[in-house]
């Protein structure tokens, strides 16, 4: 079975890289449509976990986009996908890949905004780096490992105005349209001190 290599170039730097060219995206499709996309793969935090992984497939470069395609491809980045990066762009076909999705999981939310995303789990032959603790020293390193990883892809991040966030916006138009120069910031810090209501017209 052929099978293809990204990787990050140095350390530090998170992006993945093939044959030379840098993948601004990972982007995941199924029978025609995009079902979410990321930067890279990672468990804690943003940073990359997985300096290299090792896909299944034949990798090829591909100049029109077709999320029909059968088999997964490389292509230009387009500005839709990251408007501030003109590198490539990685489409996976989920279809050559075993995955399960979970849809609109409860993320950090706050009185302003209920917020939700979608979490893929996909497995991955790859290299992890792991954290190891050495238990007479003490001292924590890494270590790569190479292994057949289920991986958590978090993707598709939505917001849902609360009913508070309806009610700043409502008094910041408001307040605007009478001249009077606020932002929806300093609108939420006064309702955190002082009780404002809109009077009624008579």
């Amino acid at each position: 079975m052929e099978t293809t290599t990204i990787k990050q170039e140095q350390s530090f730097y998170n992006p993945y890289y093939l044959n030379g060219k840098k993948i601004d995206a990972i982007v995941f499709y199924k029978q025609g449509k995009k079902i979410g996309q990321t930067n890279w793969f990672k468990d804690f935090g943003s940073n990359n976990d997985y300096p290299e992984v090792y896909l299944p497939e034949q990798i090829k470069n591909k100049r029109k986009i077709n999320l029909n395609s059968k088999d997964s491809f490389l292509a230009k980045t387009t500005n839709d996908i990251d408007p501030y990066n003109g590198n490539y762009t990685l489409y996976l076909n989920l279809d050559n890949y075993y995955y399960t999705i979970e849809k609109l999981v409860p993320s950090h939310s706050d009185k302003y905004y209920n917020r939700f995303k979608d979490i893929m789990y996909i497995k991955l032959d790859a290299l992890k780096r792991v954290l190891i603790l050495d238990e007479e020293t003490k001292e924590k390193n890494y270590i790569t490992v190479d292994n057949n990883y289920t991986i958590k892809v978090e993707m598709n991040f939505i917001s849902q105005r609360t009913k508070e966030q309806r009610s700043i916006e409502k008094l910041t138009e408001l307040l605007n349209s009478k001249n009077i120069d606020v932002s929806e910031w300093q609108i939420r810090q006064i309702k955190e001190i002082c009780n404002i209501s809109v009077k009624r017209n008579k």
